[in-house]
């Protein structure tokens, strides 16, 4: 989908009239699991610098790897609200039980 600007285009106007914002105000993000293994993280260097050159909606694609989505589920987790969210609740659970990693200081806060 990211890589066709012809579908690029359809899904920001689908998105556009479906939910009615302005293409402008539309942003198109990438979350990779895992990137592909090579000597000194090269494809992920290169998603990166390919997505940030890309103008599409609000601006350039915007691309979290798993570390960052995590820490950012990690986060939400740990606000004292409650949140009815399964995956929310195990990584509040496996907290509780001391069971995650230790965040270095100022991670849990960080975007």
């Amino acid at each position: 989908m990211i890589n066709n600007p012809v579908v690029r285009g359809a899904v920001l106007d689908g998105a556009s009239k479906r939910y009615g914002y302005s293409p402008d105000r539309i942003e198109f993000r990438l979350y990779v699991g895992r990137f592909a293994r090579e000597k000194k993280g090269e494809h992920e260097r290169r998603i990166r610098e390919w997505c940030g050159a890309q103008a599409i909606g609000a601006g350039p694609i915007r691309v979290f790897g798993l570390q960052e989505v995590a820490k950012a589920a990690r986060r939400v987790a740990l606000s004292p609200a409650y949140r009815d969210n399964p995956a929310l609740v195990a990584i509040k659970v496996l907290e509780a039980a001391h069971m995650l990693t230790q965040l270095a200081p100022g991670e849990a806060v960080a975007d």
